[in-house]
């Protein structure tokens, strides 16, 4: 059986066909832009986003055969989409970055509370959730709405163009602001403050339960088999806890890409305060019965190619080459993108005339990794420790990055033998709806494998244990004395 994954992005959509056993047979990429508008919009065409996906799938189907047995999709949580009865956008699509929804969210706060908010839906308000860009919209465009069919996000989008049926995964749903965590369906009483009807919504289902067949004109344009089953994915940061077998408490994921995000599997909800202050959502994960959370930094690795230029190194290899074994006399807080906590500026100590540029470009990398450990020292508070850890994204091709992870976690962090994690997870969701799999963990165990383990090393882990302390109080100081430049 050959199962196909779909990973819709921000800024790029991959699709892989692969094996039972995990084994990639086939995959293609494209890329596209967002645009900015400088009023905190974040806008994409969305038909040019699924042209791009079938020039992916295409590429697949063509390394791989396009006798396709199932597919599924990842994809990027947050946006809007707002489609007509015949299935065209009606508009383009706002982003998960787009901001113009402050007012609303501000509003809502007001009236509900954040954190009975966050206790009733799992998610930190904020303006990138969906259901905040549809009270705006509500608002701002009611015309347009008026007109709407159905608002989406990427996946349903995505499985509505594949096999013409109108479902979310519970996954994204979760994500949305407009689901119930205690129930798992719409929250009817949001959606009346927005003026919705539930009818504007997909209808909720599993993650890796069948939704329908790929259209047959459909299929030929992708070059696949005609009649391919599809199957209700996931949140990308989902699907990749998949993919990297991130299926169980107590193993977690970092993947390291333009953002870096550690998450975990949970038993049961967790809705710490000190969680949501965190920025860390809870919504159902990809396997029944368990909740999925995760921690965020926006710098991750557009800061290190912003090192990488700033300190003239011809490549991400050729500046991890040059960094010293040890731990630095340095303290970098990476906060140079905004945050849950609404950082926006970093922050490096103990500079000397003597300090060389590698110093500084480790330093960095330990400011990166001491953001995870927070999250994971986040996690043990609330009752959720993590013991070992599995790491996608390019931050895992790395010995060096890896090893620095291992040492400043103090615990074990694997490589997979597939990289494209997300794009496997949808394709472990396909097989199981396909009859492939008994489940989807029996799908995790039959196409997950780790590749290598990093150890921490004892003396490097002990070092590092005190120097987080120190990067911990630094942290607090700072969120203490705020200050402002006006130019």
């Amino acid at each position: 059986m050959k199962l196909l994954g779909i990973d819709v992005g921000t800024t790029g959509v991959k699709a892989a066909i692969f094996s039972q056993e995990g084994e990639m047979l086939g995959c293609g990429m494209e890329t596209y832009a967002v645009d900015f508008d400088g009023k905190g919009h974040a806008e994409q065409d969305g038909e040019l986003v699924w042209r791009k996906a079938v020039r992916a799938v295409q590429a697949a189907a063509a390394q791989a055969g396009g006798d396709v047995d199932a597919v599924s999709v990842s994809a990027q949580g947050d946006a809007l989409l707002l489609v007509g009865r015949s299935g065209q956008l009606l508009a383009p699509v706002q982003l998960g970055m787009d901001y113009r929804a402050a007012a609303q969210t501000e509003r809502l706060c007001a009236h509900w509370g954040e954190s009975a908010l966050y206790r009733r839906t799992g998610m930190p308000p904020h303006p990138l959730n969906f259901f905040l860009k549809l009270l705006w919209t509500a608002e701002n465009c009611p015309a347009l709405l008026e007109k709407t069919w159905k608002a989406m996000t990427y996946a349903d989008f995505f499985l509505y163009r594949l096999c013409g049926t109108a479902k979310i995964d519970a996954t994204m749903a979760g994500r949305t602001m407009a689901v119930r965590l205690s129930t798992g369906d719409w929250d009817d009483v949001f959606l009346s403050e927005a003026g919705v009807s539930r009818e504007k919504l997909s209808e909720i289902c599993p993650p890796g339960t069948a939704v329908g067949v790929v259209r047959a004109d459909t299929a030929r344009m992708l070059g696949i088999s005609e009649k391919a089953l599809v199957a209700a994915g996931g949140h990308d940061q989902v699907c990749a806890a998949l993919g990297a077998g991130v299926s169980r408490p107590r193993i977690g994921l970092d993947s390291h890409g333009t953002a870096e995000v550690l998450s975990t599997a949970l038993s049961t909800p967790c809705l710490t305060e000190a969680l949501r202050m965190a920025g860390c959502p809870c919504y159902p994960h990809g396997v029944e019965g368990r909740y999925f959370t995760f921690g965020l930094n926006h710098t991750g690795g557009v800061g290190l190619q912003r090192y990488r230029a700033l300190f003239g190194y011809a490549d991400y290899e050729a500046m991890l080459a040059s960094l010293p074994p040890e731990p630095t006399a340095l303290l970098t807080v990476p906060s140079f993108l905004a945050d849950a906590r609404g950082a926006c500026a970093g922050t490096v100590t103990g500079l000397r005339l003597s300090t060389a540029r590698e110093e500084i470009c480790k330093s960095f990398l330990e400011g990166l990794a001491f953001e995870m450990r927070r999250f994971l020292e986040l996690f043990s508070a609330a009752g959720a420790p993590v013991h070992e850890l599995r790491c996608v994204g390019g931050g895992a091709r790395s010995a060096v990055g890896l090893q620095l992870k291992a040492d400043v976690y103090g615990r074990p962090v694997a490589t997979l033998h597939v990289r494209e994690a997300a794009c496997l997870g949808a394709a472990i969701l396909a097989g199981t709806a396909a009859g492939a799999f008994a489940s989807v963990e029996e799908g995790i165990a039959r196409m997950v494998r780790t590749a290598r383990v990093y150890a921490p090393d004892p003396v490097r882990a002990a070092l590092y244990r005190e120097k987080y302390g120190a990067y911990v109080r630094l942290l607090e100081g700072l969120r203490q004395d705020r200050w402002t430049v006006h130019v």
